[in-house]
């Protein structure tokens, strides 16, 4: 059985950044956020880890991929279970077996971040505009 990753990626390389100081100051920000956010879902109280191993599987890795960013991932087996939920289960002759309540973590933090993740970058350029530090 293959492993089922549940991730967000924190990745805002839609446009074209031409100013080598502005690239930098996305390329950072991208860490501090994703960092962040990888933290913090380890932290949370959204959910109630009996074994730890979804708190155990949650890593940030900068992504090999053309565009960059960086990837919060959590690969416990049951992510998506949790992230997601079930519809009622039932076995082959009828009998429930209980469903499983979504309680999101991931992508709530997605959004959470985003919004920090522009924050962080407009004052990084605006400090940049203003001559300070990058």
């Amino acid at each position: 059985m293959s492993e089922k990753k549940t991730t967000f990626k924190v990745d805002f390389s839609g446009f074209e950044i031409a100013d080598e100081k502005v690239r930098a100051i996305v390329e950072a920000a991208e860490k501090t956020i994703a960092e962040a956010a990888g933290s913090e879902v380890k932290a949370t109280t959204k959910y109630v880890d009996k074994t730890g191993n979804l708190r155990k599987s949650t890593k940030v890795f900068k992504s090999k991929f053309e565009h960059g960013g960086y990837i919060v991932s959590v690969s416990a087996p049951h992510a998506h279970l949790i992230e997601y939920g079930t519809a009622d289960r039932s076995t082959s002759t009828g009998q429930f077996r209980g469903k499983v309540t979504a309680r999101p973590f991931l992508r709530p933090m997605k959004r959470k971040y985003t919004r920090k993740f522009r924050n962080l970058v407009s004052q990084g350029i605006e400090r940049m505009s203003k001559g300070g530090a990058k």
